[in-house]
């Protein structure tokens, strides 16, 4: 397994352009293709293991909210995670409100995605300081 602060900051800027370019332009297939491992275990409970899961989830999310968009702020690299915080737009997961969201990749040995945590949090309007 790779480790190492070399490793933490090439990972990062490799994982946030992953995420931006082939999740939230909506190809999960490609993001998939790409950089998807052998398997696929997902933490979150509205989502199913398993890539096929994921490439349905993300397609049908995103053509109920065709808007959304996540505005990645923070890329956080160790070992074999990733960790990512950034702002959920376009997609009423809290009514009116844009929510933080923060998502954990484990990677395998190979540097591929095989595990996903995520949490979300509301903004609130009143508080809305877009950190």
């Amino acid at each position: 397994m790779r480790q190492g602060p070399g490793f933490a900051r090439a990972e990062q800027g490799e994982r946030r352009r992953v995420l931006r370019d082939r999740v939230h332009d909506k190809n999960p297939r490609l993001a998939v293709k790409l950089y998807g491992g052998d398997e696929y275990i997902q933490h979150n409970p509205l989502a199913a293991n398993g890539f096929d899961a994921f490439i349905a989830f993300v397609e049908s999310f995103t053509a109920a909210f065709p808007d959304i968009h996540i505005d990645i702020r923070r890329v956080i690299a160790e070992c074999d995670l990733v960790v990512t915080h950034g702002i959920l737009s376009g997609a009423p997961v809290f009514g009116q409100f844009d929510s933080k969201v923060v998502d954990i990749f484990r990677l395998d040995q190979n540097g591929k995605i095989v595990e996903h945590w995520d949490v979300l949090q509301r903004i609130p309007f009143a508080g809305r300081r877009r950190r």
